[in-house]
């Protein structure tokens, strides 16, 4: 990486990421930012587990500052406790003790003045000869101050918050809106602002001739505005549109009982377009042919619609579709008459002359430099058919979150149309998980984390035990504290009849008979899900009830005071993060059968102060029941495993 093989062709700057990809698979990743579990001026490590060393001239560089020495005492929270609960944001908090005002926001003098805002990233790390292991990464909600009586120190308590935050405070995009900015159109007029009409897409702005009407935009799942037109008013783009081209597709959405008016008008190089109705149907004119092209079915019948021309091959699409398109020649149509026409002008909703107004409702109006294909799909039926991992990479590809800051399985359940009208970020991703049944949460790199719920009995870090803890009477060298260690079994998470069902769709109950004999009814509705299809739902009961029909016992809390021993703890319990397989070795009074449980981690808390760090995990039981994996050697054994959700 910077140079050839033969140590040829050294690269000069900076690499901020490297990534391999095998098509559209990624094998290997390298980023700087995130750090491996090996970290030092010289040795990387791979998110696939290659080290990688720094040659010659080559140095880690980071904008991170390590403020280490002013942390009095600290602490971190994330996960669950249970694993029918939502992953919430983890969150954290530090003390700074400072013997001048360095972390005083007001202080103009200060070192960090300026910096020391809401949303400055931290990350917490363990370090241990040399290593450094990720705790937490998050963004800051509040700097507060103190200072003592005695008047010799600031302290400074840094509260802070994981992606899922900034998630939760961050409204849906646009699908429709981004998916015409990824075709790079030329001009896109979306009528969001009252005072001026502002092109999107960044290139020609324009004004209205009189204050417009705002109204609710015509596209079912994009909270924008649209803009109503009574007949007198209309925009102007009056900036020479020559560096835009006689764009060659245009597509804009519209409801309308008119018969006639223009849509679009402008000039370029003595040519001019006409966007119009006719008899209430499109109908598309080029003056440097002379030529209508109209859309036989008349659209003027109230009805919200997408329309799109392309220029190239002279033909309408109507909501997605081709419609028959005929043409005819008209060497000067009553459209184009009145006032001398301006090069490179445009008019939206009448002609350069105030003639034949359109009155209607018109949205999204776009050009392109190029024929794109329209967007409807993306706009009518944004994100249908994605497996939940895909839904969730296609929201964060709305933030332009960046690759580095997630790690997403594909998922194991197809996903239906997305509405995230008035959604928080957050929100929507959150209808992935509660469809998924898996993990998803922020993991210590601060990297949106989703896993399938196979992942959880496919996983090597799920199937096996990656770690064994014991008490004091276990023969085994890392050990967990006495004081706090909790067990719950009760009925918290017995769960029979369980119901399911699908937004928009079945909902199917199941029960097991046996088990409301044994312990009573203990009815549930699971979340609801945001499957594609009704045939999953009872699967999705299925599964849920088997997973939860029978009493439990489970890990409440498990501590590791890491201190004790930092040379053997620290790795250990640097590495672990939610997903994790671990197992818990006790013997209550040290008599009797030694008890094994196998857990899987759902939560993870940390305390730490100079020369003290204690960790806490929350886990739940195992996946116990058998499934049935094709082509799968281990889970794909006929009469023996069943067919899983």
């Amino acid at each position: 990486l910077g140079a050839t093989d033969d140590d040829k062709g050294r690269l000069t700057g900076r690499v901020y990421q490297y990534a391999l990809y095998s098509t559209s698979t990624l094998l290997a990743s390298l980023d700087a930012d995130l750090d491996g579990y090996v970290t030092s001026p010289s040795v990387q490590v791979s998110s696939s587990g290659q080290t990688w060393t720094l040659q010659g001239a080559a140095t880690l560089v980071t904008d991170w500052v390590d403020i280490s020495e002013y942390v009095q005492d600290g602490s971190v929270q994330v996960g669950r406790q249970y694993e029918v609960d939502r992953f919430n944001a983890g969150t954290a908090s530090l003390t700074l003790v400072a013997t001048t005002r360095l972390f005083d926001p007001d202080n103009t003098a200060g070192t960090y003045y300026g910096q020391l805002v809401p949303m400055r990233q931290f990350r917490i790390r363990m370090l241990q000869s040399s290593t450094a292991y990720p705790v937490f990464r998050g963004y800051v909600t509040d700097w507060g101050q103190a200072v003592p009586s005695a008047d010799r120190a600031i302290f400074t308590t840094v509260q802070l918050a994981d992606a899922f935050a900034l998630l939760a405070a961050t409204l849906v995009p646009s699908v429709y809106e981004q998916a015409v900015l990824a075709k790079d159109p030329k001009i896109f007029y979306r009528f969001d602002n009252a005072n001026a009409l502002i092109d999107a897409a960044g290139n020609k702005n324009g004004t209205f001739t009189s204050t417009p009407t705002l109204v609710d935009g015509l596209l079912t799942n994009d909270a924008s505005r649209a803009w109503s037109l009574t007949g007198s008013n209309y925009a102007w783009v009056r900036s020479d549109l020559s560096t835009l081209g006689l764009t060659p597709a245009f597509e804009f959405w519209l409801s309308t009982t008119a018969t006639t008016g223009v849509i679009a008008d402008f000039q370029q190089s003595g040519v001019s377009v006409l966007i119009m109705l006719r008899a209430g149907k499109l109908r598309f004119w080029d003056s440097s042919s002379t030529t209508w092209y109209e859309a036989s079915p008349a659209i003027n019948d109230g009805v919200a619609r997408h329309c799109y021309f392309d220029t190239t091959t002279d033909t309408w699409r109507i909501n997605g579709a081709a419609v028959s398109t005929t043409s005819g020649s008209e060497t000067s149509p009553d459209e184009l008459g009145g006032l001398v026409r301006t090069n490179g002008v445009m008019t939206l909703g009448n002609n350069q002359a105030a003639n034949y107004p359109f009155v209607g409702t018109l949205d999204e109006f776009t050009g392109y430099a190029s024929n794109v294909g329209d967007t409807y799909d993306e706009g009518a039926a944004p994100l249908a058919g994605q497996t939940t991992g895909v839904r969730v990479g296609a929201l964060l590809d709305l933030l332009d979150w960046p690759a580095a800051l997630r790690d997403l399985d594909a998922g194991d359940s197809t996903m239906q149309i997305f509405d995230g009208d008035g959604l928080s970020m957050l929100d929507a991703v959150q209808q992935a998980a509660d469809t998924e049944l898996g993990q998803t949460y922020v993991d210590a790199y601060g990297r949106v984390h989703h896993r399938s719920r196979s992942a959880l009995w496919r996983d090597s870090r799920s199937q096996t035990a990656q770690s064994t803890f014991g008490d004091t009477h276990s023969g085994e060298a890392i050990r967990y504290a006495a004081e706090g260690f909790s067990l719950v079994r009760d009925e918290t998470l017995l769960r029979n009849p369980v119901s399911a069902s699908r937004q928009d769709g079945a909902t199917i109950t199941v029960s097991d008979s046996a088990g409301i004999t044994k312990y009573g009814q203990r009815a549930w509705a699971a979340p609801v899900s945001y499957d594609l299809s009704d045939n999953v739902v009872n699967d999705r009961a299925t599964f849920l009830l088997s997973r939860y029909k029978e009493l439990t016992t489970r890990l409440e809390a498990m501590t590791v005071h890491v201190h004790r021993d930092p040379a053997t703890l620290t790795p250990v319990v640097g590495r672990r993060q939610i997903g994790d397989r671990i197992t818990v070795e006790r013997t209550p009074l040290g008599t009797g059968n030694q008890v094994v449980s196998s857990v899987i981690i759902e939560g993870v808390a940390h305390r730490f102060a100079p020369r003290r760090w204690s960790t806490t995990y929350r886990a739940s039981p195992i996946e116990t029941t058998v499934f049935f994996i094709l082509d799968d050697a281990t889970y794909g054994v006929l009469d023996d495993d069943r067919l899983a959700y």
